[in-house]
């Protein structure tokens, strides 16, 4: 019809850019419906509403017109009154049919200056309407998640205050140097079931990224905030990275001991001083280092060995706050070697890291203890912020997945060791950017440690560690399991009891309703809900209840109504969005591209007056 436009309406999913910068729009529905020309605005959003139906009462919407800047790139511009909308039916007078892209938001959080739905928007409090200055909120609106949001350190983060610095504790280079020649020790190692773990070598840690991962560590869910969505390091990261055992009894045990004796019994010799039950880790190795006689007895074998897995355990594993140490409480856990192997070490190790990272992000401690080669290989696998490898590991089937990062990195596509450019880049992160399911390619090419109880993966457990006692929540991050990602269950509080003054309790006493829990695992496995849940369902709800983005400021938006999208610290500095920039150079060549025409015009035509 001549008097109508045709619409192509989308409508309760999300605005975003997709690979090459071409806008997408993701999850939702779209339908098609006419528009007459002589309709102003305020006619064209009852139109919408009536094809979206989306209640008024109820949600506040912002259109967006997908706008062509030439053959192969569009922008999306928003129609917020009479004089834009004419612009639009002027602009698409040639075109087949017309895009509309909406947002949609609870009106209540409107009111309160909530972000809303999709990519082209933010949070914004108007505090100056004539100076046109602009407080943007990151969240988040609601608490009934993120009820710490005070106390976390994302709080104090801004563009003038880094937040407070963070000491990496780890030790995994002293273990890389001690290396097992003698089969008859590799082998009781093997019997413990810490041989695959073994072979994991020190790697150089990228401070700053794991610095910019605790900004984003949120305490009460036991998982990372990222813009799309949560994602964590789950008992699956565990097992395929450091090849630990992650089914079997948990690891948790009585603290009354004589810590002396139980050293001579397990290693065969004490050290002279064991303060507060700690055993020098420079100790460990030296004493037991040495080679052992061909003829040495099986008893020897043994105490050589769990010096080895003691070392292993305060400088890999377990590190601790005396950074040099580790406490003989370990010892009775591996005195049986065949017993120590069916433990679940592996959900250990992450009950750990949870609790340590939970510290630093709670600014209690600025000591980040725990198994970093684990965090740092999980990044690196997950996330965009990754070096290049430079020697292609191949996995011969012996050695864990996190061994294919122990080979020279070049950083040459990411800057390494650069804070704001990582909190940068996670602020802008794409859901496209995040690698969900990274360990596919490997799975054939792994030892059996690595694989084996999948099912197990998706435990909705308590994992508990001597005192600690974290959960694991595998219904938060499902798309880490290839599944659809639904509205997740609040995450119980459990009360998070310091060590300190704790060496004399019976853990497994204390703890023993959770350890009831842990042993029911196997029925404790989160399934696919049915319906496949809507992604767009999943993101009104995410985006109401995490922190959005870490640093914030007060910036002058250039074109607030044009749907200006201030992205990380260096476009919140400028207050200028990038691809404003891309689109200013577009129009420049076009006018100059026009004067050269124009000036050679007129100078031909002298020319042929002449």
């Amino acid at each position: 019809m001549a008097n109508s436009i045709p619409i192509i309406c989308f409508f309760n999913g999300s605005l975003g850019v997709g690979l090459n910068s071409m806008l997408m729009y993701e999850g939702g529905s779209r339908k098609m419906f006419m528009l007459s020309k002589s309709l102003n605005f305020d006619g064209m959003m009852n139109e919408i509403h009536k094809v979206t139906k989306i209640n008024k009462a109820c949600y506040a919407i912002k259109v967006f017109f997908n706008c062509p800047v030439n053959e192969s790139r569009t922008i999306a511009v928003a129609i917020t009154d009479d004089e834009e909308l004419n612009d639009m039916k002027q602009l698409v007078e040639k075109q087949v049919s017309v895009e509309l892209f909406i947002e949609k938001y609870p009106i209540q959080e409107f009111a309160q200056a909530s972000r809303p739905q999709g990519e082209f928007s933010r949070m914004m409090d108007l505090d100056n309407e004539s100076s046109g200055i602009y407080t943007m909120q990151p969240g988040p609106v609601s608490d009934e998640v993120l009820y710490d949001q005070p106390r976390h350190r994302s709080h104090v983060i801004s563009l003038t205050e880094r937040g407070p610095d963070i000491v990496m504790v780890d030790h995994s280079l002293s273990h890389s140097r001690w290396h097992l020649e003698d089969e008859r020790i590799i082998a009781a190692v093997g019997r413990a079931g810490f041989l695959t773990c073994s072979k994991l070598r020190w790697m150089r840690l990228d401070w700053p990224l794991l610095t910019a991962l605790i900004d984003r560590w949120r305490p009460e869910t036991n998982t990372f905030h990222f813009r799309m969505g949560e994602s964590t390091i789950t008992l699956q990261d565990v097992a395929m990275i450091l090849g630990l055992r992650i089914d079997g009894p948990c690891v948790t045990g009585s603290d009354r001991h004589f810590w002396p004796d139980k050293c001579e019994e397990l290693l065969g010799v004490a050290p002279e001083s064991m303060p507060g039950g700690n055993i020098k880790l420079k100790w460990l190795k030296n004493t037991f280092s040495v080679p052992l006689p061909f003829d040495a007895p099986q008893i020897l074998i043994e105490q050589h060995a769990r010096a080895y897995i003691m070392h292993m355990i305060g400088s890999i594993l377990f590190p601790d706050s005396s950074k040099d140490k580790v406490h003989a409480r370990w010892l009775p856990l591996i005195g049986d070697l065949d017993t120590c192997g069916a433990l679940s070490w592996g959900s250990a190790v992450l009950a750990y890291l949870y609790r340590e990272m939970s510290k630093v992000a709670f600014m209690k401690n600025s000591d980040l203890k725990g198994c970093l080669s684990l965090l740092q290989v999980w990044a690196w696998e997950r996330l965009h912020l990754k070096p290049r490898l430079c020697v292609n590991l191949q996995l011969d089937g012996q050695i864990p997945l996190g061994c294919r990062w122990n080979v020279q990195k070049c950083f040459d596509e990411t800057p390494a060791r650069q804070l704001d450019f990582y909190r940068n880049e996670l602020d802008r992160m794409k859901i496209f950017q995040m690698e969900w399911e990274p360990y596919t390619p490997f799975l054939d090419h792994l030892p059996p440690i690595c694989t084996e109880y999948p099912v197990i993966w998706r435990a909705r457990v308590p994992l508990i560690c001597f005192e600690i006692v974290e959960m694991h929540v595998p219904d938060r991050v499902l798309r880490q399991f290839g599944l659809a990602q639904h509205v997740p269950q609040l995450v119980e509080k459990i009360k998070r009891k310091a060590k300190k003054g704790g060496h004399q309790k019976d853990w497994a006493a204390e703890h023993e309703n959770y350890i009831h829990r842990w042993n029911d695992r196997h029925f404790c496995i989160v399934e696919q809900i049915e319906p496949t849940p809507q992604e767009s369902d999943y993101y009104t709800w995410y985006w109401r209840i995490t922190r959005r983005w870490i640093l914030h400021a007060t910036t002058s938006p250039v074109e607030l109504q044009r749907g200006y999208v201030p992205r990380g610290i260096d476009e919140r500095e400028l207050g200028i969005d990038m691809s404003l920039y891309r689109e200013l150079i577009y129009v420049f060549m076009q006018w100059w591209n026009y004067l050269v025409a124009e000036v050679y015009g007129e100078c031909a035509g002298n020319a042929r007056d002449c």
